[in-house]
C-alpha cells in the first residue's frame, strides 16, 4: 500500500494491497532464519496508517536481536520518535 507512486520506482508492486500482514508471520520467519541473517529490511512503511504495525514488527526483530532497516521513501521529518530508535538503517 505504499503511496508515494516516486518515478522510477524499481518495486511498483508494492503500491498494491496484496499478500499477508507482515505482522501475523514475523516471529515464525524470525525464527526459522535465526542463523541466516543479521538484519531485517523493511520495504514501504510509507502509509502512516501502518506505523503501528511496523513498529510492532520492529519490536519483535530487536527482541530477536536483529537489526532493523527500513527502505522507503517516507518524509522521516515527521516519523514517530519511536519507529526512529527502532530502526538501525534507514535508506530514503
Amino acid at each position: 500500500n505504499c503511496p508515494n507512486r516516486c518515478p522510477e520506482c524499481h518495486s511498483p508492486h508494492l503500491r498494491e494491497d496484496t499478500g499477508t500482514p507482515v505482522i501475523s508471520t514475523i516471529e515464525e520467519v524470525l525464527k526459522t532464519n535465526k542463523n541466516r541473517c543479521s538484519c531485517i529490511l523493511f520495504m514501504g512503511g510509507d502509509d502512516l496508517a501502518q506505523i503501528d504495525s511496523l513498529i510492532d514488527c520492529l519490536k519483535i526483530c530487536k527482541q530477536y536481536d536483529y537489526k532493523t532497516a527500513l527502505y522507503s521513501g517516507f518524509e522521516f521529518t515527521h516519523a514517530p520518535k519511536e519507529l526512529l530508535k527502532l530502526l538501525d538503517y534507514i535508506k530514503v
